[in-house]
């Protein structure tokens, strides 16, 4: 038995195909996927004069709740509910095949605690314990084992105890952009104020001389 006996030798990569199997297509039901160049503005209603709620990101996935006959969809994802226009998200079997591509592997825990081990046996030590519903990075697959990443180390979970997915990213609401906007503003500022009173060079390549 690999789990009594601790023999990771039982381990061997498993194939692709063998993988896609065992693999949810994406973690969305009416899956639409932004095909645009930046990204895709979601509104309030469906209108180009609507206000903007959102922005969903390239390749980004939702949730495709309805479209009206006048190409508008009602969408979630993230955090936002709202309004794109339909043409601009690939849908049905493209969508799923692109999510394989673009998505990241996501291992959800699927039992009450799972324990994260250094190595892949039941004989090792236990890293960390995660709960039920928790999402963890997947690095690699095997048999029997998934490595994941946590809290900047890596470690091995049980892969029965995992549900395997592809997990796309999701929209972000004009206040959570905003607040990011802002932060990298103040960070520009700061790293600039560090040279103040610094003599100016004409033709000078560096900011301290």
């Amino acid at each position: 038995n690999y789990y009594n006996s601790g023999n990771t030798a039982a381990a061997s990569e498993i194939t692709i195909a063998t993988l896609e199997s065992s693999v949810k297509a994406y973690d969305y039901s009416n899956l639409g996927i932004a095909n645009v160049e930046n990204h895709l503005n979601i509104r309030k209603g469906p209108g180009e004069d609507e206000k903007i709620i959102g922005k969903l990101p390239r390749n980004a996935g939702c949730t495709i709740l309805d479209i009206d006959k006048n190409g508008w969809a009602k969408i979630k994802s993230g955090k936002v509910t709202g309004y794109v226009m339909s043409s601009y998200l690939i849908t049905g079997d493209e969508a799923v095949n692109l999510a394989k591509k673009v998505g990241s592997l996501i291992a959800t825990v699927n039992t009450e605690t799972l324990n994260v081990r250094t190595d892949e046996s039941l004989m090792s030590d236990i890293l960390t314990l995660v709960p039920i519903g928790e999402e963890l990075e997947v690095k690699e697959v095997s048999t029997d084992w998934v490595k994941v990443s946590i809290d900047n180390d890596e470690g091995y979970v049980a892969r029965q105890y995992v549900d395997l997915s592809y997990s796309l990213e999701k929209a972000v609401t004009v206040e959570d952009l905003a607040d990011t906007v802002s932060s990298i503003r103040a960070q520009i500022v700061a790293y600039a104020k560090q040279f103040l009173g610094n003599p100016y060079v004409w033709g000078g390549e560096s900011l301290t001389n």
